[in-house]
Parts: structure tokens; sequence; C-alpha cells
């Protein structure tokens, strides 16, 4: 096999094992599946991708820059950045 055939094959398996699960995303961000869907709806949640009819799955990736897009220094911060969104 051509290394960069390897390559490519390794670096579509590391994606592949990034994607998590529904409930596994729950997990990982100390939320309900109820929450999730719901951000599904309403939005404002992490991104997703479809993966079936009735089936998601969340890249690890998204889910760490979601949570990076929530932090905030102080509640003051958060007040500020609610208001802007709206």
């Amino acid at each position: 096999m051509p290394s960069h055939e390897y390559a490519r094959q390794s670096s579509q398996s590391a994606s592949m094992e990034s994607v998590l699960m529904e409930t596994d995303a729950a997990k990982l961000l100390s939320l309900s599946v109820r929450t999730l869907q719901r951000y599904r709806v309403d939005g404002g949640g992490p991104a997703y991708i479809q993966l079936g009819e009735r089936r998601v799955g969340y890249c690890h990736v998204d889910l760490e820059a979601w949570l990076a897009s929530r932090r905030r220094a102080s509640t003051s911060a958060a007040t500020v950045a609610q208001g802007e969104a709206a």
C-alpha cells in the first residue's frame, strides 16, 4: 500500500473516532440528551451531523468550540453576550 493511501485512511479513521453519538456528547457536556435535542430545534447549541433519518452525531472539535464560545469571565460578561445575541 502506498504511504499516501495509508495516510488518507489514517486521517479518515481519526476523524470517525472524533464523532460522538448524542448520548456521549450529552455526557461530555454534562447536559441531558433532551437539552441537546432542544438546542437542535431552537438553535444555539453545538454543530451536529445528521447521520441518518433519526440519528445525529457531534464532532469532538465542534463540542470544544461550542464550550469555548460559552466561556465567560464574570456574570456581567454573560449578560452582555446574551444581550448582543438578541
